[in-house]
């Protein structure tokens, strides 16, 4: 992956940038990666929570969109990929266009993937002031390409469960799609939302937590005098005996 151009190849096979990691830890990383697809793909309450949809924003260019799910706390992130098969038969090496509201993947590429013009245009406000305007010093010094887990699931699922390679596929998803339209100006779509819908449910999962483990306690604890008043009457009983 250059960072003159952004593919879907790319995208699939260089994840942290080609700068960033050294050859053996990124199969290492696409390795985990592709486990972590799998697993997600076997457990039905998180496959169907994946979504994908495709609409035609002009002639051989597709807009590629849906729903990502995380495995913690019941969020699920928005991506959108904008491929360009105008001079390709297939998507293997057709340009692509990235956007996720994934905050992790806004922090890091947000800035680079802005500076690059390969944000789709009309979602560039979703990223937030800060990732347009300020450099990732410190998650990403090197202004390198990439992206974080949610992406490569996305692209996993287009390409093994959506089967999207040629322009036919394309096509054929367009009519089958349920999403017909795509609304770039949605609210939802922000990354702010999105952290704020994280951090909100991350807190009801600790609330939760709490509870759950406050009740484990206090079971704990009535269990812990049964057997201390059972071992009392036992005692007693002995006395009496004698």
């Amino acid at each position: 992956m250059t960072d003159e151009l952004l593919t879907v190849s790319g995208l699939m096979t260089n994840p942290p940038g080609s700068r960033s990691r050294a050859v053996t830890s990124r199969y290492i990383f696409l390795s985990y990666l592709w486990k972590v697809y799998i697993d997600a793909m076997k457990d039905i309450n998180l496959r169907k929570r994946f979504s994908i949809n495709v609409i035609s924003t002009e002639k051989d260019v597709y807009r590629v969109f849906g729903k990502v799910p995380s495995q913690k706390y019941l969020v699920d992130y928005d991506v959108v990929l904008d491929i360009d098969m105008k001079d390709q038969t297939n998507a293997k090496d057709a340009p692509i266009k990235v956007f996720t509201n994934t905050p992790s993947w806004v922090f890091t590429y947000g800035y680079v993937f802005n500076k690059l013009k390969i944000i789709p245009k009309d979602l560039v406000w979703a990223i937030g002031k800060e990732a347009k305007n300020e450099k990732p010093k410190v998650t990403n010094p090197e202004e390198s390409l990439g992206f974080d887990k949610v992406v490569h699931q996305f692209l996993l699922f287009m390409v093994n469960h959506a089967k999207l390679w040629k322009k036919e596929d394309f096509e054929r998803l367009i009519k089958s799609s349920k999403e017909k339209t795509f609304n770039s100006k949605n609210d939802t779509l922000s990354f702010e939302y999105k952290l704020s819908e994280y951090n909100k449910k991350k807190e009801l999962f600790k609330e939760k937590e709490r509870k759950e483990k406050q009740k484990e306690r206090t079971k704990n604890q009535v269990l812990k005098k049964k057997v201390k008043d059972l071992e009392k009457k036992k005692q007693e009983k002995r006395k009496n005996k004698k």
